[in-house]
């Protein structure tokens, strides 16, 4: 083959044309896929570069975060693409032909993909409605965390116990979703029982004492004891009081742990002797600053 000789490799040549057809068959492939590693490498390193440059770019601009992540999934996906196509086309593989192929089996590949195109279509609804953010602490499908990334297909989330759930997107634009952080704070509920012959005006004051100490509660709406339930032995209490979004669940750990040692101190101490639990006022519901 002349162009063995152009490229002085004359020596491969052999007496036999079939053997030199496909001694130059594989030289070409071997040269296409050397090609096509090297664009593959450059243009992974390339897409690294331009993420880069589109990270700094973005992070200047006045975009809301959630935008922001998806934008630099969406252009680094985008890219990964266009440079699988290249290195498909170097080596040889007609894209068109493959592009053809698509066209032709549309319903299998969209039945096959049903799943992804939801989630796709799912992460710009959250894009455009936002029914929540990246900061945000929503729960779905009984899973509670931060939102810590919004990506073409799932939702990345942060829990509290330092564990990451991702959620694809289509479940949480078609079912029900609760956002804590939308207004700001979350009410907290915790349940108690104290003995029958305690003060609940007394429990009130000295119940607010603790949450005062703990600025992560919120003063508005002011924290509330409400009675539940009582028995001849038992009186049961509901406290109830609005965290700032953060570190909810530590915060309602330490009251509730704060109450625990309070009833055991009301309990032993005694705050109204038994002759006189008969005549027990109940109180207003709300902690005041008696």
């Amino acid at each position: 083959m002349e162009w063995l000789d152009k490229l002085g490799l004359d020596f491969l040549k052999t007496d036999n044309p079939v053997v030199d057809e496909y001694v130059g068959l594989a030289i070409i492939y071997i040269i296409k896929i050397v090609s096509s590693v090297g664009i593959l490498v450059l243009g992974i390193w390339g897409i690294k570069k331009i993420n880069t440059w589109f990270e700094t770019f973005i992070e200047n601009k006045k975009i809301d975060t959630s935008v922001k992540s998806f934008l630099k999934n969406f252009i680094s996906t985008s890219l990964k693409f266009l440079l699988a196509f290249i290195v498909l086309n170097i080596i040889g593989v007609k894209t068109t032909s493959i592009v053809a192929v698509l066209g032709a089996t549309s319903f299998a590949i969209g039945l096959a993909l049903q799943g992804s195109l939801a989630n796709f279509a799912g992460g710009i609804l959250i894009i455009f409605f936002r029914p929540f953010k990246v900061g945000d602490v929503i729960e779905a499908h009984n899973k509670t965390g931060k939102v810590k990334e919004i990506q073409l297909f799932n939702t990345i989330l942060n829990t509290s116990d330092n564990k990451t759930i991702i959620i694809p997107n289509s479940k949480l634009t078609g079912d029900i979703l609760t956002n804590y952080t939308k207004l700001g704070s979350i009410q907290a509920d915790i349940e108690f029982k104290v003995k029958a012959n305690v003060d609940i005006n007394i429990v009130r004051k000295e119940v607010k004492k603790v949450l005062v100490a703990m600025p992560e509660i919120l003063n508005y709406p002011v924290p509330a004891i409400f009675l539940k339930d009582f028995d001849n032995d038992k009186v049961t209490l509901i406290l109830k009081f609005n965290i700032a979004i953060g570190n909810s669940t530590s915060v309602i750990f330490a009251v509730r742990e704060q109450i625990y040692f309070l009833v055991k101190k009301m309990e032993t101490e005694g705050y109204i002797s038994e002759e006189n639990s008969e005549d027990l006022d109940l109180g207003s519901n709300l902690i005041t600053s008696h």
